[in-house]
């Protein structure tokens, strides 16, 4: 069975967990007896891997919208059993082809939301806009996002087979039964680490980019909460790697 994984991910090192687990994900469907071809983004390329592959130039003017274009036009041309997609949100784009693979003669569409609730995490681009223009621009393309996103979802059901959610428990997304996942890392086992004795620093190691979605700014948070409820141990945060247009607002936190 022929199987497409559809993401519109950027193949760059600041997003080399990320990239790293699709290809994973590819090698599992593989495993499992599919005949996968996935893809990514590079430069201005995008890019079909795996069972048929092919690459497709991006031209000038809006990428996701030629993104969503040159997927929709693949899958129109292409016989696929499985259909996987992996998004940010939902969007009309995103709707438009599903449907397209539908009349191709798709069988089984899933979705995969890796960051689920996703909108108020999705409307915090807001804050790294900056100037009084950027921030009303920005505000205004989150504003449209979101309506579509909203508007768009409910007609996920009766087209899409399932949902795949990483992040918070829910059973329907969109009126479609959701399958609630995580990232595969089986904390049973990873060994306990002993408590500290009394003034013994406690270092933690953050190993991933610097973006927003990585979450670092509650670890910090946590660190100040700590010291202020009058914390007995040093903490220590290293950050390894990063992205340089945020490493200044890490610093002032």
């Amino acid at each position: 069975m022929n199987l497409l994984y559809l993401t519109f991910q950027e193949d760059a090192p600041l997003y080399l967990g990320v990239t790293r687990k699709i290809r994973g994900q590819a090698s599992a469907f593989q495993k499992l007896g599919y005949h996968v071809t996935y893809t990514l983004w590079n430069g201005r390329t995008f890019c079909f891997y795996g069972a048929d592959s092919c690459e497709v130039q991006i031209g000038q003017g809006r990428v996701m919208k030629q993104f969503f274009q040159i997927a929709t036009d693949y899958v129109a041309s292409h016989r696929f059993d499985v259909l996987y997609i992996r998004l940010d949100r939902i969007s009309f784009d995103a709707i438009r082809l599903c449907r397209a693979a539908k009349r191709a003669g798709t069988r089984h569409i899933g979705i995969e939301i890796p960051n689920y609730p996703y909108l108020k995490d999705y409307a915090r681009n807001l804050q790294y806009a900056e100037g009084l223009k950027a921030r009303a621009v920005t505000a205004a393309k989150i504003a449209a996002n979101i309506a579509g996103d909203r508007l768009s979802g409910g007609s996920l059901k009766g087209l899409v087979n399932g949902v795949v959610l990483y992040g918070n428990h829910a059973d329907y997304f969109f009126g479609v039964k959701a399958i609630n996942a995580d990232n595969g890392i089986d904390t049973d086992t990873i060994p306990v680490v002993p408590p500290k004795q009394e003034g013994e620093p406690i270092t933690m190691l953050g190993v991933a980019g610097t973006l927003w979605w990585q979450g670092y700014d509650r670890i910090l948070r946590g660190m100040q909460a700590y010291r202020q409820a009058g914390g007995r141990h040093p903490l220590r945060f290293v950050l390894v790697g990063g992205d340089r247009t945020e490493m200044p607002d890490f610093w002032r936190r």
